[in-house]
């Protein structure tokens, strides 16, 4: 299954790489933005987070565009996508610069 088109029309792409858990896991897992926008952010990665999950999201700086941040958010979607990848869509609750 391919990604979902976007849901929310202020989404903004989100191209750059990124780590995410569940905020109560040890280890962090690699992942791939998609889009965000002030309340929502959509990535892509190997591990499921279900809906309602507290999840940290640390971003890599885009120089010119942001430093490293954390996203603090709660998970309102996961679906299968392509091979074992997982499309994952948070509300955002928090923004800390690390």
């Amino acid at each position: 299954m391919l990604p979902k088109e976007k849901t929310d029309p202020q989404e903004n792409p989100l191209c750059c790489a990124l780590t995410y858990r569940r905020a109560a896991d040890e280890g962090f897992v690699a992942g791939d933005g998609i889009g965000w926008s002030a309340r929502t952010i959509r990535f892509q990665g190997l591990h499921p987070l279900a809906a309602g999950d507290a999840a940290e999201v640390r971003l890599e700086a885009v120089k010119g565009l942001f430093p490293p941040l954390m996203v603090l958010a709660e998970v309102s979607a996961c679906q299968a996508i392509m091979g074992d990848r997982f499309e994952i869509t948070g509300q955002i609750k928090g923004i800390l610069t690390l």
